[in-house]
């Protein structure tokens, strides 16, 4: 829940104070905002409802050492499941200007939006699936797949609508570009649904964890093309959705594979 205020109080900011490059220092500032919204009810929660004590104890290098090595794969999966257009806007902010960043965090913000909820559903999907096999979740993972799919097209239909009623003439150029990230998250929350709540029946998370670090990869290489052979802000967008596209396929073929052994 405060991610989503967070969200709603970043694209506040933006369409009240954002007007130009000049004031396009804003879209940083609102983004360390929302965070520090995220981390103080983080705490709220903690302090208030688990009682939660601060204990400090003596650090072991070894103890260190074998938590990062067992938890690395895990903190892989999160970041590309979770984070991984944190790291197209991160390497957006080394390429490009303040205003480049302001028009692409409309985007991402809509796609961080959809994400709090395609991540909310694939991880009550896979608590449930724990003790059912796939084929009493078949209909409920299909109908959430028709769903994002529903979801994706209904919002692009309406970009350019909401968009020139709510910005001024400088956001225009964002219409393609949160079209892209929409389709990207679409594409991203079947993906969502087939990594857990599927694979899981056929691998163990282990090794779910390890295949996150190949797409990982994936994405890298797909930025590095951006890098260097494009520079516009619609390439970067259309590079991120290619690269989820190809995270998709690769899902969709490792069910396939997997079911086929698994019989």
């Amino acid at each position: 829940m405060s991610k989503f205020i967070s969200r709603i109080f970043y694209l506040t900011i933006i369409v009240l104070l954002v007007k130009d490059n000049q004031t396009a220092i804003w879209a940083f500032l609102a983004q360390g905002i929302t965070q520090l919204i995220t981390t103080f009810y983080s705490f709220w929660i903690l302090f208030s409802e688990f009682k939660f004590k601060f204990k400090l104890s003596y650090l072991k290098f070894y103890n260190l050492i074998r938590t990062t090595k067992l938890s690395f794969p895990f903190l892989i999966n999160t970041i590309t499941n979770n984070q991984i257009n944190s790291f197209w806007g991160f390497g957006l902010t080394i390429f490009s200007g303040p205003s480049a960043m302001a028009i692409f965090s409309l985007g991402d913000q809509i796609y961080r939006a959809g994400g709090a909820f395609t991540n909310v559903i694939s991880q009550t999907l896979r608590i449930y699936s724990l003790d059912a096999s796939f084929e009493k979740i078949k209909k409920i993972l299909l109908f959430f797949a028709f769903l994002f799919i529903f979801l994706g097209i209904l919002a692009c239909a309406f970009t350019d609508i909401l968009i020139i009623y709510f910005f001024n003439d400088d956001y225009l150029p964002a219409i393609s570009i949160i079209r892209l990230m929409i389709a990207s998250w679409a594409i991203h929350g079947l993906s969502k649904l087939i990594n857990y709540p599927i694979l899981s029946e056929y691998k163990n998370f282990v090794w779910i964890n390890k295949l996150t670090i190949l797409i990982l990869l994936i994405h890298f290489v797909l930025f590095c093309i951006w890098v260097y052979f494009f520079s516009s802000l619609e390439m970067l967008a259309f590079s991120f959705l290619i690269a989820l596209i190809i995270q998709f396929i690769i899902f969709i073929f490792l069910v396939i594979i997997s079911k086929k052994f698994h019989k």
